[in-house]
């Protein structure tokens, strides 16, 4: 008869993290629930969590003196989520990979071997200076860990699976190709289920709509179709493809989005009013509208900007590109956004898009159609001739 055999679970050894945005372990607690006796009868009225370690840092890592508690054996992670090195003495050295990383000076202890590529910053810099913002992914570059952004994705992004495919090509394309897409089809799935539960978040009866009930919702309310938009998207149902104009409500909130209406009015005032004006019918030019900033620190406060007057039906399109038309008719300026639901697009930046129908994160296309008056256009144009682009500075 085979021996017997048991083990005996300890409690109090495991540590669970509680983190910030950041990922930076603020605290973590064990497995163990202390009972708190607050009537004096011998048993347990509540219980609490046993803290096991407890740390507070500035910008860029430094532990706050002070505020740091330990119960036993120390914690090894701590600022950004990363591994404490103590083995340099008195200092505290984080592997972020292709550098080491000193917390209690915020630099790096080489140069960023990017630095060539981006003169602006010094080749020390940490989170491209923006500590509250955005973590360092990997010694090179830094990384935005917002909640929206890891709600959607959990910090999932393009360079993952840039560098996972760069490190596994270097093995050889017959050992890259099966691991890569391996990891590939597990980050889209991740992805599809954040946006999926995100949704559902947002609006607990999103599943359950049928097409009329969409339809309905089309015409009255612009938050709850970006969020049906969303879900379409991250389950691929729905159709491939929706058209809205302005009877929907999605189309009339997009037309009013100041930052919209400013790169609008401005494409139709540089092309000119009269060059406008003898566009025949079927001629159009395209208008970019931008929203995410690119690594020019120059494109931030505008992206910033945008950001914050940001609705929920700007948000969803973000950048899109926009065909502008002119109906003689009516002296209208005639305006088609065309945005593409993809894995490159809603702050994924996944690389490679998908057009198969029904496989999973596979693109989705959303028409918007709307129009706006040639004479307002020209009103604003002379209301602003002194005053540069205040459409862009004030918001109106």
């Amino acid at each position: 008869m085979a021996q017997s055999s048991y083990q005996q679970l300890e409690l109090g050894r495991r540590r669970y993290e509680l983190s910030n945005h950041l990922g930076n372990v603020l605290a973590t607690v064990s497995d163990k629930s202390l009972g708190q006796d607050s009537s004096q009868t011998g048993q347990a009225d509540y219980y609490l969590a046993q803290v096991s370690s407890a740390n507070l840092y500035y910008p860029f890592g430094w532990e706050m003196p002070g505020r740091k508690f330990v119960s036993g054996e120390d914690y090894r992670f701590g600022f950004n989520g990363v591994e404490d090195d103590r083995d340099w003495g008195t200092q505290n050295i984080q592997d972020y990979g292709f550098r080491l990383y000193n917390p209690s000076i915020g630099k790096f202890l080489s140069v960023d071997p990017l630095s060539p590529d981006y003169p602006w910053y010094t080749p020390y810099q940490f989170a491209g200076n923006m500590p509250i913002w955005a973590v360092d992914l990997d010694g090179l570059e830094e990384q935005y860990y917002g909640d929206y952004m890891k709600h959607i994705i959990d910090g999932a992004t393009s360079l993952f699976v840039q560098k996972a495919e760069d490190m596994l090509g270097s093995v050889g394309e017959s050992l890259r190709k099966v691991p890569s897409e391996i990891f590939t089809q597990t980050l889209d799935k991740r992805a599809s289920n954040a946006m999926e539960n995100f949704s559902r978040y947002r609006d607990s009866e999103v599943k359950t709509y049928g097409e009329s009930e969409k339809q309905e919702i089309f015409k009255t309310d612009a938050d709850k179709t970006a969020n049906i938009l969303l879900y379409e998207y991250a389950t691929q149902t729905g159709p491939t493809e929706r058209v809205f104009d302005e009877k929907h409500a999605i189309t009339k909130d997009l037309s009013n989005v100041w930052y919209i209406k400013s790169d609008i009015f401005n494409a139709v005032q540089n092309k000119g009013f009269d060059v406008v004006r003898e566009m025949e019918e079927g001629q159009f030019f395209s208008v970019g509208i931008e929203f995410s900033p690119n690594k020019n620190p120059l494109s931030w406060p505008k992206s910033y900007m945008r950001h914050f007057a940001a609705t929920s039906s700007s948000f969803f399109i973000g950048g899109a590109i926009a065909y502008v038309s002119y109906d003689k008719e009516n002296d209208n300026v005639n305006v088609k956004i065309v945005n593409v639901t993809s894995r490159n697009s809603l702050m994924l930046h996944m690389g490679e898009n998908y057009y198969e129908k029904g496989k999973l994160l596979a693109s989705k296309w959303q028409y918007f159609k709307f129009s706006y008056k040639m004479k307002d256009i020209e009103l604003k144009a002379k209301k602003d001739a002194n005053a540069g682009d205040p459409m862009e500075n004030s918001r109106e």
